[in-house]
Parts: C-alpha cells; sequence; structure tokens
C-alpha cells in the first residue's frame, strides 16, 4: 500500500500509460491496491473506445493519446511527436511514478526520455509477460528492420533496443499469475485477483465453443492456410467428445484473418477482452480453444469455463515453446496436438 499522508508521496505525480483494453482493466486494479488518491491515465483510442467504457474510479483522470499511424512516414512521425510533448507541456516533470506494460511503446519511450521518472511499475500484458525474451538482434529481420525504423523516425526520444519490460529497470511488478518478468528477477512482485469490472451483459449460449484469435498469421509465425486448418479440426475433434451450438470467434484486435473464416461462426466484435467478457455472461457451460494466448490461462483458472483447449504445433514459429506449453497445462488448459 501506499503511504498517502508522506510529503513525498502527496507530491507524486502517478501516469498510466494502457495502450490496450486488458492494460487499462489491470491499471485500474493497481490504481485501487495501491489506494493511490489521484492519477492520469495515458490511453489510446483503442483502450478506452467510445463504448463499453469501464468503471474509471474516483481520481483517475483519462487523457486519450493523439492517434498514431501505423503506416505514417518520417514527417508524421515528427508532428505526432510535437503534438504529443504539447499536450504533456501542462505535466509537471519532476517526481513522477510511470505505471505501464510496454516500454519499448513510441508513448513510452517519449515519456521516459523527457521526464523525470523516480519510480517505475510494470505490469502484465499477457503470455509474453511471462517469458524471458530474446535480444533484438535476435528476433529476425522484420522485427529488427521496425525497431530501427522507430529509432530513426522518433529520434532522439526512442532508445528502445529490448522488447518490452527490458528497458527500464522496475520498482514493482504486478501480474494476474505468478512468474511474470522472470528478467526482472530481484523486484518486488505482487499478484492481483481479477475482478469483475462493471461490464455490459453478453449473451451466449449454452453449449456454445469460443475460438480465442491470436495475430499468429499477422506476424508471420504461422500461414493463414495452417492457421484455419488446425481449428477446423480442432473443433472437429472437441465436437465429437461434447456437444456443440454454436461457434463464437473473438478476434485480436490486430487481426485480419477473421475476414476468412467459415460462415457458421459468430464474431464477438466486443470492445471488451475475452475475460471481462465471459465474466459478463450467466453462462458456464462454455468451452474455449487457442492457441497460446493469455486469455486460456484466465479463463482456465475463472470458474466461468467448462474446457479450455490450446492448439499444440510445431508449425508455428514459437520461440520460449516449452515454457508457453507448460504455462498452459500447469494451468488447466487440455492441449490439441497438430
Amino acid at each position: 500500500m501506499i503511504d498517502k499522508t508522506s510529503t513525498n508521496e502527496r507530491n507524486k505525480i502517478n501516469i498510466f500509460f494502457c495502450n490496450t483494453r486488458y492494460q487499462l482493466n489491470i491499471s485500474i486494479r493497481i490504481f485501487e491496491y495501491c489506494n493511490f488518491s489521484n492519477a492520469y491515465f495515458f490511453v489510446s483510442d483503442e483502450a478506452f473506445g467510445k463504448i463499453n467504457n469501464p468503471h474509471i474510479p474516483d481520481g483517475v483522470e483519462i487523457c486519450v493519446l493523439p492517434k498514431l499511424n501505423q503506416k505514417r512516414g518520417f514527417l508524421e512521425s515528427r508532428n505526432w511527436i510535437i503534438s504529443t510533448l504539447n499536450a504533456l507541456s501542462d505535466f509537471d516533470k519532476k517526481s513522477v511514478r510511470l505505471c505501464l506494460a510496454n516500454d519499448d511503446h513510441i508513448f513510452a519511450q517519449l515519456l521516459l526520455s523527457n521526464f523525470s521518472i523516480n519510480e517505475v511499475f510494470l505490469f502484465e500484458d499477457g503470455l509474453g509477460s511471462y517469458i524471458q525474451k530474446g535480444n533484438l538482434f535476435n528476433s529476425g529481420f522484420k522485427i529488427l528492420l521496425s525497431r530501427l525504423k522507430k529509432i530513426l523516425f522518433f529520434f532522439p526520444h526512442y532508445r528502445a533496443l529490448n522488447f518490452y519490460g527490458k528497458n527500464v529497470l522496475a520498482n514493482k511488478c504486478f501480474s494476474y499469475h505468478k512468474g511474470a518478468f522472470p528478467h526482472q528477477p530481484n523486484v518486488e512482485r505482487i499478484v492481483l485477483d481479477r475482478e469483475n469490472i462493471e461490464n455490459p451483459i453478453i449473451e451466449l449460449d449454452n453449449n456454445s465453443l469460443i475460438v480465442v484469435g491470436q495475430p499468429i498469421v499477422e506476424l508471420g509465425f504461422v500461414s493463414a492456410f495452417d492457421y484455419l486448418e488446425m481449428i477446423s479440426n480442432a473443433i472437429s475433434h472437441i465436437s465429437h467428445i461434447k456437444k456443440i451450438n454454436k461457434i463464437f470467434y473473438k478476434p485480436h484486435p490486430l487481426e485480419k484473418i477473421k475476414k476468412r473464416l467459415p460462415d457458421d461462426f459468430f464474431l464477438l466484435e466486443s470492445a471488451i477482452n475475452i475475460e471481462d467478457l465471459i465474466n459478463s455472461s450467466d453462462e458456464t457451460n462454455i468451452s474455449f480453444i487457442g492457441f497460446y494466448s493469455t486469455a486460456l490461462i484466465n479463463i482456465a483458472e475463472s470458474n466461468k469455463a467448462n474446457d479450455v483447449f490450446f492448439i499444440r504445433s510445431r508449425k508455428i514459429k514459437l520461440k520460449n515453446r516449452e515454457r508457453i506449453y507448460n504455462l498452459l497445462s500447469s494451468s488447466g488448459c487440455i492441449p490439441l496436438d497438430y
């Protein structure tokens, strides 16, 4: 807990950076756990959204970030820096506590290079927070080229040579499960309870199967053909061992494969993440299938799941394969090999 009576704490500025809905929800949990009296939440359009907004605690001020075009050029990047720094100009840049998941994101790097950060809280952002990432130069040509482009376009503000969680030395780490941030071995770790955050009721049919999508085709980890074929084979297997009335597909925001899904799939296009969507449903006789999303672990450990399956395949170009699959299995997820 935070001692709000100390002079140092009263002068502290709490800044949260939330790039996704998942990050926004865990930021709310941290704000409440630490008993902060005030904080600024810098959020993307995706994280906050125009509908289905979560309950924002008293003392939290939402600051929506200037939109950053993913296909930006050099001049667009420089203009974004100017507009973002102008938006930050009213903030006292001293005595800042920064709470974030992705310290390699452009906005996070802007904060780190322009503010006097004297305390950093890291919070999880899915399964990637639980594995030991390799260095940038072992990550493949595409990722290396993308990172070098950011360094050039956002010079001198962007200096992230590592993946998220390895560009800063954290004071505390927050997660929903044990074992997060293995590259931060000597840091205080706090495991949070998952609690529902005032979500709308979503109608799901009994005996439904929900496919949890991941952008592994877009990331080049597997072909679109293999991705869809493995899902189809897994559904065929599950339908032989249990009754399925309807199949839903919850796409990841970065996915494009959803345009090629079978006609009998019902899309769950809700802005909220899959865990909170399921917590908002009254049905418990629902099964899940996915690849290696943290959502599968969270659902398996909740009381909202019937069975949770994950597809295990050598066709997927996946580093830390055994550690990831062990995490899924130990949480109660059932492997299907293809």
